[in-house]
């Protein structure tokens, strides 16, 4: 979970810093924010409801190749969308969730590379005017395998946080996630 990322000893694997725990988030979550009705959004971006929030939808979405950290062209023109998503909600905070397919090994491997995914993520929202303290990463590995195959599992996908409630339901959700244990996904 983003509360607290799991430890990898140096001698098995160099991993990037351990993201910040989405606690952080309150500091940027204190004031009243708008709710999801009163969003706004840039054409052809919007919200996908999920137990664990409010996911917002890029078109296209973003799908990393196998074992790949490099962002592809269609990665820049979603990411883009975020930025103007963010930069018409000025009180609107986002997790950087950073995703992988089940192929390889949960833990270390895939937990690392959806590390320096979401990191990736963050840094090209940062560089694009957002504010640091208005984005988290979470690295989630292979845990959460939502799509029929395993490409679309390489994936980013941004948590929309509008409220302390938010923040509440999404770190009950990801409290139950194990990044370490191998994933079950029978997809192609």
């Amino acid at each position: 979970s983003c509360k607290s990322a799991p430890i990898v000893e140096e001698e098995q694997v160099q991993t990037p810093p351990t993201p910040p725990p989405v606690e952080e988030l309150e500091k940027v979550v204190e004031e009243p924010m708008t709710n999801a009705n009163e969003l706004i959004f840039p054409t052809g971006i919007y919200i996908r409801e999920t137990e664990r929030g409010k996911i917002l939808v890029v078109e296209p979405k973003i799908i990393y190749d196998f074992a790949s950290t490099n962002m592809t062209t269609m990665t820049h023109v979603s990411l883009r969308q975020v930025v103007e998503f963010m930069n018409l909600n000025a009180n609107v905070s986002v997790i950087i969730e950073g995703h992988t397919s089940n192929i390889g090994i949960a833990y270390p491997y895939n937990y690392k590379l959806s590390a320096e995914r979401a990191r990736n993520a963050k840094i090209y929202l940062v560089n694009s005017g957002i504010n640091e303290n208005r984005l988290i990463e979470c690295p989630l590995g292979e845990s959460l395998p939502e799509y029929p195959n395993q490409a679309d599992l390489r994936r980013h996908e941004f948590v929309v946080i509008t409220s302390e409630s938010d923040l509440q339901v999404y770190n009950s959700f990801i409290s139950r996630l194990d990044v370490r244990k191998e994933t079950t996904y029978m997809g192609n």
